[in-house]
């Protein structure tokens, strides 16, 4: 099965030629002017995907909209992304398994109908940045360095490791996120960097590996947070 991905506009080339050697076809999401300029190209502030339907807000660019359209089904919704909390995390959704994790009240009705309709519940968190702070590694499976996803993850039967927040980059910001440093491919974790200098490299290598899921890094430099790698098969 092919696969596509959304990745921000400033991932690096090397890294996009790393995707396509996975048989992966990379496209890069433009500048979202409406959003801080650390984050303006996050895909997962931007979009949301899920079982062939993607989301997004209304002032999404056009021609990134129609090559979008070649891979999956897209809805725009009429939401404005705003440069400041909560009004830019609409569309940062975490989907483990059978749960979708998100702020309550802040997820645009077009997707909650479409989750409910395909059989989700939904874990509300106070972290609004939900796909950001979590790596989904299978569909029991998460990590995290959020202790209020940690919290309502576990009560609901999912592993969680949970991890120290930082040492993942994302320039403008002391830190960024392990989730929006990663994505899942088939049985690969990917991430866009290196993270060794992590406090809890092992435990995270540990716990990938007990999951027979295998690493690959698209870089040799450090883990740096582009808004998540969104990889789904093309519809």
């Amino acid at each position: 099965m092919k696969h596509f991905a959304v990745v921000d506009y400033r991932l690096p080339e090397d890294s996009m030629r790393k995707l396509a050697y996975l048989g992966i076809e990379a496209i890069k999401i433009p500048q979202c002017k409406q959003l801080a300029p650390p984050i303006d190209g996050h895909p997962d502030m931007q979009i949301f995907i899920q079982k062939g339907t993607a989301f997004c807000h209304k002032n999404i660019d056009q021609k990134f909209l129609h090559r979008l359209k070649n891979f999956c089904n897209v809805t725009v919704t009429p939401i404005e992304l705003g440069s400041k909390y909560p009004d830019d995390i609409p569309f940062n959704i975490s989907i483990t398994g059978k749960y979708a994790i998100h702020k309550k009240g802040s997820t645009p009705p077009q997707i909650e109908r479409h989750l409910t309709d395909l059989g989700f519940e939904f874990l509300y968190s106070p972290q609004g940045y939900a796909k950001c702070s979590t790596l989904t590694i299978d569909e029991k499976s998460i990590i995290t360095a959020d202790k209020s996803i940690h919290k309502i993850a576990t009560e609901s039967g999912i592993d969680v490791l949970l991890i120290k927040e930082g040492f993942w980059k994302l320039p403008g910001y002391n830190y960024g996120f392990i989730g929006g440093s990663s994505g899942i491919f088939e049985d690969l974790i990917i991430f866009t960097g290196k993270f060794e200098k992590h406090p809890d490299f092992n435990a995270i290598k540990e716990f990938i590996s007990l999951k027979q899921k295998k690493i690959f890094y698209l870089s040799e430099d450090v883990a740096t947070d582009y808004g998540s790698l969104l990889i789904f098969p093309i519809e």
